[in-house]
């Protein structure tokens, strides 16, 4: 066996070798189109590559000597499947033209210059301009074939929008398919409505006075106006709303224009507005003046002005005064429970302060910034922070009451994560650490990548408090200015606690009104999670003149992520400032060597292996009938899937392809489908749903025979690995789940001790526990049982293998059907949990008739199928 089975594994290899060569020889053609010969060569060595690839799996398949090794069998086949797919659509882009018949040219007395033709590359606002163009310039065209449109359509596009027909190839029966895909992926208006608002909403406040900006803004406002317009929207009755979005927009000086233009107890309109922002760039541009640049002077007495047209409540519910009621001076200097018994007295919104609904149905995205629950930050209740030291082998404290405190420098800056995106964290500037330092938590979140390292962390009398044992690279910027660095920081748990320790009250701080804060909420105490020390911190300070204010109040120091806030502030509240020493060397010392010393008794499962276990928790119920319904583990923080179903359905021709050759296969394959429906183990997806979108993900499926199985000698075995549009697969998408079962070796070791050995499998185990009926669109697949017949959607309605969180759904709920029958089959109970290796239970009995009590309880827990008994050969259920 050893031999037959190194051989094919060795010539699998060759085959992954000799696609390598064919896909080098497809790139040195770098876009070239190939000679009619060549590109029939290449074909004819893509479908022998095809052939060996299905045969070799197949003969591989069978020696494998356990699961995991079939697992890894079906990966290398769908990689190669995939590679080869792959191939063949390069292939098809070298494809040599065709030759085409010559058109009968009309020649006119004026040459006109050439129009280009239109490009569109997935942007949905530029869909509209593109469909008209395309329609005028190509589609229109008689003299064109529909395989020459469908060449210069495959040209037109680019990015999202050309992977959506790249599959197709260049013919006539090709064409209205290709824009029939194209008109479904992009032609919805909502879609197309939603992204000209975003993008109108969306556009960047401009900070100075800015004759560029200021036409970008004006064009970019007119080109989504336009486009609302021609999607039959009302825009000419959204003036107050437009003036109000554009308006925010405008740097200070040009808004404060605006409003003297105004006339008195009048509503101006957008078409005003719009001739105001024209004649505004024309001045600054024939000025010469490109950019005004404010000096910290005027910056301290900027007004900014919060609302702007229309009718606005800015009455405080508190006061009665005319502003907003987190400003309010009187609810500030209220301890927090003074305030959430205001806001009960008052009927206010508890997340947003408003008036006139409830907090279950506030309507605000803002969250506490503290633990992101909904209520404001302003109303949080502290909960007893837990010791996170162990223990020390000495402590020296002191405490003493202070009426004053230190504020320290922190400011609210972006940090890129590992997929692009910028997420805000709050920092701290500190000129007296060596190095920088982030926080688990922050790392987590971003997904960065980290490298190994090590580092003793020494603080007050050079006194060890920690290490850390890694360090990533951040890519830090500004919120306000244009500034963006690489800050290389040293990974711990905690980088500080909450800064300030105490609320302070910044009304009486008015010098610092109208600057530009680095960190708006500066006197509520927050965590921090990056601290960044005296490498970066020089860098860090801009030329502005310190603002100092009067004694006992802190200064204003300008840094590029703006004005930061430290120094003493008086504080009316008692505060407790708490030093500590520690001394923990010698027991750290000791505390490692016994661990390294002892043999662990449980492995400790990873952060992402806890999740899931939660979550499983969580969402693991059992139905009436006695059946287990289970969620799938999606991750939160990887990017969405993208589009699936034609390459679902690529695949599915291939199989078909393949089936047709051999009419056994193809009649067996059929049999297992037809029982998955049979046993509700499938299901066909309603002519109302069966419509794509990003909530959905498409399974490509193939057979795999092993000879040897004495049950089912031919499985359906589904790809959920197949990259969507967006490059991202379900696997991908899922978490693996941590080891619920031991050791193949561990339980085959006992098996050995029994008197009895007994073995049998679960019948279809993974299709026994059932899928949320929200998650099953996740497991989609196209089936027809007949090629001439049109492609069906179906849906997975259990636990499916080829993800990769389905063996642990499988064998943790398994897991839980012992646990919750513990008390009614104790002896099942027990060896389910113990003697299972995936759905195959090896264990035994110390005697016959212990062994049929067993049996008979193993049939009340779950379906069974083959049994074997003492000397192996298959007896009846009844022994």
């Amino acid at each position: 066996m050893g031999d037959t089975h190194d051989s094919l594994i060795r010539t699998q290899r060759a085959i992954k070798a000799k696609l390598t060569t064919i896909e080098k020889d497809l790139q040195a053609q770098n876009g070239a189109k190939l000679s009619q010969i060549r590109f029939d060569e290449t074909l004819k060595k893509l479908e022998q590559r095809s052939k060996s690839i299905e045969s070799h799996h197949a003969k591989i398949y069978p020696l494998c000597a356990d699961a995991a090794e079939e697992a890894n069998q079906d990966a290398e086949y769908n990689f190669l499947y995939n590679r080869h797919l792959t191939l063949l659509e390069e292939l098809e882009i070298l494809r040599p033209a065709p030759a085409a018949s010559v058109p009968v040219v009309v020649k006119t007395k004026v040459k006109l210059p050439e129009l280009p033709t239109p490009h569109f590359d997935g942007n949905l606002n530029d869909w509209m301009s593109f469909q008209d163009l395309f329609n005028c310039a190509i589609n229109s065209n008689t003299s064109l074939e529909p395989a020459q449109k469908l060449q210069y359509l495959q040209n037109c596009l680019s990015k999202e929008a050309k992977t959506v027909i790249k599959h197709l190839p260049a013919t006539d029966d090709n064409y209205d398919e290709a824009w029939r895909l194209l008109k479904n992926r992009f032609d919805n208006k909502r879609e197309i409505i939603t992204a000209n608002l975003r993008r109108l909403t969306g556009q960047p406040a401009m900070k100075d006075e800015n004759g560029s900006a200021l036409r970008k803004l004006i064009d970019t406002t007119k080109e989504c106006f336009q486009a609302l317009k021609a999607l039959k929207q009302p825009v000419q009755h959204w003036d107050s709303w437009l003036i109000f979005i554009i308006a925010d927009k405008l740097d200070a000086e040009t808004h404060r224009q605006w409003v003297l233009s105004i006339k008195p107890a009048t509503l101006p309109t957008f078409e005003e507005l719009c001739d105001f922002l024209d004649q505004r760039c024309r001045a600054i541009s024939e000025s010469g003046t490109v950019k005004f640049k404010s000096n910290s002077h005027s910056n301290s007495n900027e007004k900014k002005v919060s609302s702007h047209h229309g009718s606005v409540d800015a009455k405080c519910r508190i006061c009665n005064d005319s502003h907003l009621t987190f400003k309010c001076p009187t609810f500030h200097k209220q301890t927090i429970p003074e305030r959430r018994e205001t806001i009960k007295r008052k009927n206010l919104c508890f997340n947003c302060l408003g008036h006139g609904h409830k907090t279950t149905s506030c309507s605000s995205s803002f969250t506490c910034k503290k633990c992101k629950k909904k209520h404001h930050t302003m109303v949080h209740l502290d909960s007893p922070v837990p010791d996170e030291t162990p223990g020390v082998s000495s402590l020296t404290a002191h405490k003493g009451p202070q009426r004053s405190q230190v504020l320290l420098q922190t400011a609210i800056v972006n940090i890129q994560d590992k997929y692009g995106n910028l997420q805000s964290f709050r920092a701290l500037l500190d000129s007296a650490s060596e190095v920088s330092f982030v926080s688990e938590r922050c790392i987590k979140k971003l997904a960065l990548p980290t490298k190994m390292t090590n580092l003793t962390i020494k603080g007050v009398s050079a006194t060890v408090v920690g290490s850390s044992t890694k360090v990533a690279q951040l890519q830090v910027s500004s919120r306000i200015y244009v500034f963006s660095t690489t800050i290389a920081a040293y990974v711990i748990p905690r980088v500080t606690g909450r800064i300030p320790s105490s609320d302070i009250d910044p009304t009486n701080l008015t010098y610092l009104h109208g600057l530009k804060l680095a960190d708006q909420f500066y006197y509520n105490p927050e965590d921090i999670d990056l601290l960044i020390g005296a490498d970066r911190f020089s860098s860090l300070q801009r030329p502005t003149p310190v603002i100092h204010g009067p004694p006992g109040s802190p200064d204003a120091m300008d840094t590029v992520f703006g004005w930061t806030i430290s120094g003493e502030v008086k504080n009316s509240k008692l505060a407790i400032v708490t030093s500590f020493h520690v001394n923990c060397q010698l027991e750290t010392i000791m505390q490692k060597f016994w661990e390294l010393e002892s043999v662990p008794e449980v492995s400790t499962n990873s952060s992402e292996e806890e999740e899931c276990e939660r979550h499983f928790v969580n969402n693991c119920r059992r139905m009436d009938n006695g059946r287990y319904m289970v969620r799938l583990p999606l991750k939160q923080d990887t990017p969405a899937l993208g589009f699936s179903r034609d390459l679902a359905v690529r695949r599915l021709m291939h199989l078909e392809r393949r089936l047709k050759s051999n009419p056994t296969l193809r009649d067996e394959y059929v049999k297992v489908l037809r029982e998955y429906q049979d046993l509700g183990h499938m299901e066909k997806v309603p002519m109302n749903d069966v419509r794509e979108n990003l909530s959905t993900y498409y399974m490509p499926h193939h057979c795999v025979i092993k000879e040897s199985s004495t049950t089912t000698r031919v499985r359906v075995v589904f790809d959920a690995s197949a990259k969507t549009t967006s490059g991202i697969s379900l696997n991908e998408r899922c978490m693996v789940g941590p080891k619920t079962q031991d050791d193949l070796i561990a339980i085959l070791l006992r098996f050995r001790l029994w008197a009895v050995a007994i073995t049998t499998d679960v019948r279809k185990m993974y299709s026994q526990f059932l899928v949320h009926p929200d998650d099953r669109d996740l497991q989609r697949i196209v089936w027809r049982e007949n090629p001439d017949n049109p492609i069906e959607d179906w849906r997975m309605t259990g636990v499916t293998f080829g993800q990769t969180s389905a063996p642990y759904l499988a064998t943790r709920a398994l897991k839980q059907l012992a646990h919750d029958e513990k008390l009614n089959f104790p002896l099942a109970s027990e060896v389910t949990c113990r003697d299972t290796c995936v759905d195959d239970i090896m264990t035994g009995a110390n005697d016959p008739q212990e062994g049929r009590i067993l049996q008979q309880q193993l049939l009340q827990m779950f379906p069974v199928l083959v049994w074997s008994f003492g000397s192996g050969h298959p007896m009846t259920p009844a022994f």
